[in-house]
């Protein structure tokens, strides 16, 4: 009798395949949601912040869910697993924003009625390596969810659509992105109404990208290649 390859092999290493990258991309989600928790703490010195911790037990739900039940396929139109990270990453993002407005207010104040001999030092530059952190934690996230959302495409695609893929949620992080020079505008960060509003316009700009964007060919051309040619007359 002959041994013949199974024919399900190819589909369990690819569905071995779908898995892995699923809990490798759930995990990079986690760790940065938590790093920015860390910040968060650092930032303003407040411990019990720590507590934001707990709104990953939704992103670790949801990887149990996906690994377990639907073995690391995503859904059809919706992606839980960035909707559940953005639960987590959101509100530390809220807190820090609302801190550095805080600050801002402190630091007009204090320029009005401090000597130039108490500006500089250590203070300065601690203040400054925490922008820095800030601005990491901010500047990824856009990249996060990018690279996230372009690992987890759901069926199959070539390369070249992968490619277009990139390319549409670069353009949409970038366009997400602007939103943050606005907080740069004394204007805004001056008016506390402004910073809620430009905080809702972001936060509700990122739910775009846990919607489930394909690249499809389009099926024209190849219509337009087999429609039959009208016999010519002598």
């Amino acid at each position: 009798m002959d041994n013949k390859p199974s024919p399900s092999t190819p589909g369990i290493s690819g569905s071995r395949y779908t898995v892995v990258k699923a809990i490798v991309v759930r995990c990079l989600l986690l760790v940065h949601s938590s790093v920015a928790v860390w910040v968060v703490v650092l930032l303003r010195d407040e411990q019990h912040l720590y507590a934001l911790l707990a709104t990953n037990v939704l992103l670790v739900l949801e990887t149990l869910h996906s690994v377990v039940t639907r073995r690391g396929r995503e859904r059809k139109w919706f992606c839980p697993c960035l909707l559940a990270y953005l639960c987590a990453i959101v509100p530390p993002i809220w807190l820090v924003e609302l801190h550095r407005v805080d600050l801002f207010e402190q630091n007009i104040v204090a320029r009005d009625f401090e000597t130039p001999q108490l500006k500089g030092g250590m203070k300065i530059s601690f203040k400054l390596g925490k922008d820095v952190l800030v601005a990491v934690i901010e500047q990824t996230l856009l990249l996060v969810l990018v690279l996230c959302r372009w690992a987890l495409p759901r069926g199959d695609i070539t390369r070249q659509e992968l490619s277009q893929l990139l390319f549409l949620f670069l353009s949409i992080g970038s366009d997400i992105m602007q939103l943050f020079e606005l907080f740069n505008q004394k204007a805004v960060r001056n008016d506390p109404t402004l910073t809620y509003i430009t905080l809702g316009v972001w936060s509700v700009s990122l739910l775009q990208l846990t919607i489930v964007l394909t690249a499809t060919r389009t099926p024209s051309r190849a219509r337009v290649d087999h429609v039959p040619q009208p016999a010519r007359s002598d």
